[in-house]
């Protein structure tokens, strides 16, 4: 079992579950590598982590995209900028489906199908990222209001 989290200065760190006191304790979580030094380039904002498939998303609220990356390399596969029309404030995921919510007096929930490129898994054996980057390159974003 892992988890991802960010830290302050957007450092995206693996967490794994463990015993503490050499196995006597009770199970916590203890970091096992940091994947990323820097998603974005703006370090004073923090993201929002999703796992989608065989990729971590990374919401950027205030560069208004989302970053695609690689779990195993901390690799920025893609990112997609959302569209402008739009103050996004959050994001939130499931399996199937992708939903931001957008900021202001009146805020619309919008949900999207996760692009089939960002469910599929990589090839048996391969941790290529470029492989996965070709895969999600083109993909082009469409909202739908619900």
């Amino acid at each position: 079992r892992c988890a991802y989290v960010e830290t302050s200065k957007q450092r995206v760190v693996e967490m794994r579950m463990g015993l503490k006191d050499g196995g006597a304790g009770e199970p916590d979580w203890f970091p096992t590598r940091t994947m990323s030094t820097k998603l974005g380039e703006n370090t004073a904002e923090s993201g929002k982590l999703h796992v989608l498939g065989a990729s971590l998303v990374v919401f950027r609220q205030l560069e208004q995209h989302f970053d695609v990356v690689d779990p195993d390399s901390g690799a920025l596969i893609s990112q997609w900028q959302l569209p402008s029309s739009r103050r996004w404030g959050a994001m939130c995921s499931t399996n199937n489906s992708l939903f931001f919510l957008t900021e202001g007096a009146a805020p619309t929930l919008w949900r999207f199908p996760v692009p089939k490129a960002l469910q599929a898994q990589p090839e048996a054996g391969s941790a290529n990222p470029a492989r996965r980057k070709a895969a999600v390159g083109g993909v082009q974003v469409h909202l739908a209001a619900i």
